[in-house]
């Protein structure tokens, strides 16, 4: 700063000041000393406790059970396993091929994993990848405990005021570590991500404090920035509350005034304009997903009994986390006591405890009344997982018992100023918190079950094996029926079907559903899929129990999963007439009809893949909650034999199972839909004994035979003019294509904005085939074709966040421009 200089008139006055300012600085000194015991206190406390309630269950490092479970098993896990792959694999930062024919992968880093923790999950190896998640959900829990011990620690009643007295180290300790061990945290804690929402919120209100004491804006700015960076869900919720708690405290101060409120509007529009370079693209990936979903209709305004709710906040109240349970609210019972205490005998303005009390009161009924919820939510009816917004309830409960510390009664502050009496209570709120922790770890155990060590041990080690084994270096799907998750492809790094996220294609996700995959939105099952299908995605491999036999070969076998390989297996681009595209028939439930649909289209024939079997129903037993149907059928012809059954989800994931004459077959219905089953091959005049059994209604049966000829027919017209893959890894894939008449080139991966394709060296527009793949016209000769993505949003998004970081430094800076305006300093 050496463009300012003190005018001499100011120099004693200056003087007294480094006076005064040495001897306050000793004393923040001595209070940091003391903030950061406590902080050190309220990170490693929760951290033991949950260790212990974890423990309790048979949950540690090289124990029985890993904290693997719903999503955290299903989605968290094996995303965190994807970053290791990227750059020696198909998949980059922007695109991966591990799901759904590939995805916007940005979508699902922004979403999941931007917090700068989840990358040290690369340098621990894949076997030992549970006891990382293990140590990083208990190193969040611990962090959540610190950063509201830091907020209660800098937290006065009047901002303004130089020193606060009646701090009360004990409490902000108890209370910081409700705050980490609330059910909220232990509950959700199988999603990650949101508990960096939990973590950061306390150092957002923190910085709103310091604004309104007339302290720079820095704090409030960063921590805005970073939980719109970690999770920008999450920090919608926070933001509402933020918004909500300025009301309030501006009343309360009687700071009501166009200035303060600017400082406040500019320093949020700047936090979450520096996000932008993560938010933005993140937010692009999912309008074409998530976002374009149709919300639920409700016919009731009410979801729970207001008194229902209220037993949420007593100790030991896991509910559920699916859909009819009731969220979790549990943060102490010294808290609630507390609470009752500051709403009695406070001496704050009776205008300031009536809004926290209507701010209190609106979000407890905002969870039983739908509209309120949904809005809470995000304007979005959520599927699991009630009150994702739960944590600012805690957050104001804890907020409000500390304010109501000062305001005990004389009469009962005797009694507690006494060390026996706060050794006593505070042994009573961390009992009272594990035990908590551990009846919500046995809720889940008992509903959900944690994922054995074993059982992920064995599939790391015999399909690592497996998937190690291939030596192929050209481009290729594997078909995975047997998978330990939904994104096993993420786990292992290698390209498949299967895909699990908020992050999807909605379109994409429709058009497989078609094609008879056990779809439903944001989650595809691999699985059975006909050899038209798994031959026309380039399904190359399949991992199974079973050795798959009509068109793949056994390879290789490791514990319980057999490797097989497909010679059908199309590459990931070919040739197409495009005359048969221009009248393209619609889709209907039945997927064997709309693969022959699909087939004649691309590979312009006349023929059927798949021909009807007629067959009478000879028994049937049909009601809402539990389905019999008896099929019987005579084969035509010789010919492989598949089935499917209409089913539109209402009951849920259910048991089912179908038998041919005696012999079961396996399931028909999965975790979200009918998908097509192989029942055998069988001879001409055959008899077919079929009995389908579920405890859910199904409706007509699609029973099939596959006619070879045609099918040969199809994969040899594809295979023409197939795209010759010459390299292909995490940013671009490049291939030879010789075509022998003009027409349009088809790639299967999904139509999605951000890709950049290139045909001997000049720039193609894009088309979509039905919505959901790649299609664009290609005249006849050979072509070099090359293909790159990037995730839509990125530029404008490091754009808005670079402009943002200049103009932050700007406005935090201002502080000293306001001593040269008050005539303090001069400029020189």
């Amino acid at each position: 700063y050496s463009r300012f200089s003190i005018r001499p008139e100011y120099g004693i006055l200056v003087s007294v000041m480094s006076k005064q300012t040495r001897v306050k600085t000793e004393q923040k000194k001595q209070r940091g000393i003391s903030t950061c015991a406590l902080m050190a206190l309220s990170f490693f406390v929760p951290v033991l406790i949950m260790a212990l309630a974890y423990a309790g269950k048979g949950i540690y490092p090289g124990g029985p059970y890993t904290v693997l479970i719903m999503d955290m098993k299903s989605q968290y896990m094996p995303f965190y396993a994807s970053l290791r792959y990227i750059g020696n694999s198909d998949n980059s930062l922007f695109f991966s091929m591990s799901g759904a024919l590939g995805n916007n992968f940005f979508g699902t880093f922004a979403y999941y994993l931007s917090n700068p923790l989840v990358w040290l999950s690369v340098l621990v190896p894949l076997e030992y990848l549970p006891d990382y998640i293990y140590f990083l959900t208990l190193f969040k829990i611990g962090a959540c405990g610190a950063g509201f011990c830091y907020f209660l620690s800098h937290y006065k009643t009047n901002p303004d005021a130089e020193e606060e007295s009646g701090k009360h180290p004990l409490m902000i300790f108890l209370l910081s570590c409700c705050y980490a061990l609330m059910s909220y945290n232990v509950t959700y804690a199988m999603n990650l991500m949101w508990l960096d929402g939990v973590l950061l919120l306390p150092w957002i209100i923190a910085g709103m404090e310091r604004i309104l004491g007339g302290k720079k804006p820095t704090m409030f700015l960063v921590s805005v920035a970073l939980s719109m960076i970690c999770n920008y869900y999450i920090t919608f919720m926070s933001a509402v509350f933020a918004v909500l708690y300025l009301a309030v405290r501006l009343t309360e101060l009687h700071k009501w005034n166009l200035k303060l409120l600017g400082r406040f509007a500019v320093s949020a529009v700047l936090g979450a304009g520096i996000s932008m370079p993560v938010v933005l693209p993140g937010v692009m990936a999912l309008a074409q997903g998530k976002m374009s979903e149709d919300a639920e209709n409700f016919t009731e305004m009410f979801r729970y009994p207001i008194w229902r709710m209220l037993k949420q906040f007593l100790p030991s109240q896991y509910d559920s986390v699916g859909n009819e349970g009731l969220p979790p609210l549990y943060c102490g019972m010294v808290a609630l006591l507390l609470l009752v205490i500051y709403f009695a005998f406070s001496k704050d303005q009776k205008r300031a405890k009536g809004l926290y009390g209507v701010v209190l009161l609106f979000y407890v009924v905002g969870l039983c009344v739908v509209p309120v919820d949904q809005f809470l939510h995000g304007f979005r009816e959520i599927n699991w997982y009630r009150g994702r917004y739960g944590y600012v309830v805690g957050f104001l409960i804890l907020l409000l018992a500390y304010r109501a510390c000062g305001t005990v009664p004389k009469s009962i502050r005797t009694y507690v100023d006494k060390y026996a009496t706060k050794a006593v209570v505070a042994a009573y709120v961390l009992v009272e918190l594990l035990l908590n922790c551990g009846n919500v770890v046995s809720g889940l155990q008992i509903e959900l079950h944690y994922a054995t060590r074993s059982s992920y041990e064995n599939v790391i080690s015999n399909k690592g094996m497996l998937i190690k084994s291939i030596e192929d270096d050209g481009w290729y799907r594997i078909s995975d029926t047997e998978g330990y998750t939904a994104n096993d492809g993420s786990l292992f790094g290698f390209n498949s079907f299967g895909y699990f996220s908020s992050s999807y294609n909605l379109s994409v996700m429709d058009f497989l559903g078609a094609m008879g995959e056990n779809q439903s939105y944001h989650l595809l099952m691999d699985g059975d899929r006909t050899d038209f299908e798994d031959s026309l995605f380039g399904a190359k491999y399949k991992i199974s129990y079973i050795h798959d036999t009509h068109i793949y070969s056994a390879i290789k076998n490791a514990g319980s999963y057999v490797l097989s390989q497909n010679q059908d297996a199309l590459s990931l681009g070919f040739m197409i007439d495009s005359a048969r595209l221009e009248s393209q028939e619609n889709l209907t439930e039945d997927p064997f009809h709309n693969q022959n649909i699909i087939s004649k289209e691309l590979a312009r024939i006349r023929e059927n893949i798949f021909e009807n079997i007629d067959y009478s129903v000879s028994y049937e037993n049909d009601s809402d909650s539990y389905c019999v149907r008896e099929l019987d059928a005579v084969m035509p012809t010789d010919g492989d034999v598949w089935i499917c059954c209409e089913w539109d989800g209402s009951n849920g994931t259910k048991t089912s199972g179908v038998q041919v004459n005696g012999t079961d077959m396996g399931r028909f219905i999965g975790e979200f839909d009918a998908y097509p089953v192989f029942l055998g091959h069988y001879k001409e005049g055959e008899t077919l004994e079929i009995q389908l059994e579920a405890e859910a209604h199904f409706g007509e049966a699609f029973l099939v035979y596959e006619v070879p000829e045609v099918y040969e027919a199809v994969m040899k017209r594809l295979h023409e003019q197939e795209w010759k893959i010459t390299a292909h890894d995490g940013k671009s894939i490049t291939g030879i294509v010789d075509a022998k008449r003009d027409g349009e080139m088809m790639i299967t991966l999904p139509m999605l904005n951000g890709w950049s394709i290139k045909c001997d060296g000049e720039k193609v527009h894009p088309l979509s085939y039905r919505d959901a793949l790649i299609q664009f016209p290609l005249t006849v000769g050979t072509h070099e074709i090359t293909i790159s993505y990037r995730a839509p949003g990125m530029i404008v998004g490091v754009w808005i966040g670079g402009i943002c970081i200049i103009l932050s430094f700007a406005f935090s800076s201002r502080c000293l421009d306001r001593l040269y305006e008050n005539g303090i300093v001069t400029k020189g």
